[in-house]
């Protein structure tokens, strides 16, 4: 009986992340350019300090992972191309990535969960048991995938990451003289 309760919570934890996958994806929300530049960097830099620590690097070069990784990055590559961003109104930049995202996205989780099982079954894929390090890997490749897709779709994007930049410089530099 214990189980099931327990199996129910996490019925419910992944009903409540799909409901929130919908609306973070129908709404319609500024671009924070900083979330295409600095996430993946974060995460490429954790994904190489976690492969680092491995104590065979070797099984990391398998078939497997370099099939999960490809995935990945297309999966990746279609996120940034289907995703909408566009000026409104005020010239500010939005995102809304709508239905199409949506359903993507719901189709695209499991697969790389499959994917990883099923992979990391077979012989000289012992990386892939590994399961933080794996799935770091695979989402640092595919955040990474769509943040480069979108920089190429929407150059904006990252000319408004320069300029939050210098207005957060210009406004610390402010902030100091006035302390002062």
């Amino acid at each position: 009986m214990n189980n099931f309760g327990g199996q129910l919570q996490m019925i419910f934890v992944i009903g409540l992340m799909i409901i929130y996958l919908f609306y973070i994806q129908i709404a319609k929300r500024p671009v924070k350019a900083g979330r295409y530049v600095i996430m993946p960097l974060i995460l490429i830099y954790a994904a190489l300090g976690a492969v680092g620590d491995l104590k065979n690097t070797s099984a990391l070069f398998s078939l497997g992972t370099f099939i999960l990784v490809t995935v990945s990055l297309v999966l990746g590559v279609v996120s940034g191309l289907i995703t909408k961003i566009f000026k409104g109104e005020d010239g500010i930049l939005y995102q809304q990535g709508g239905w199409k995202v949506a359903v993507f996205l719901l189709i695209a989780f499991p697969l790389k969960f499959i994917l990883r099982h099923y992979l990391g079954a077979l012989p000289g894929n012992e990386f892939l048991n590994n399961q933080s390090t794996a799935y770091l890997l695979i989402y640092s490749v595919q955040v990474t995938a769509r943040s480069i897709t979108v920089f190429f779709r929407c150059p904006e994007v990252f000319s408004s990451f320069s300029e939050q930049k210098m207005l957060r410089k210009r406004l610390r530099r402010a902030s100091r003289g006035k302390a002062v």
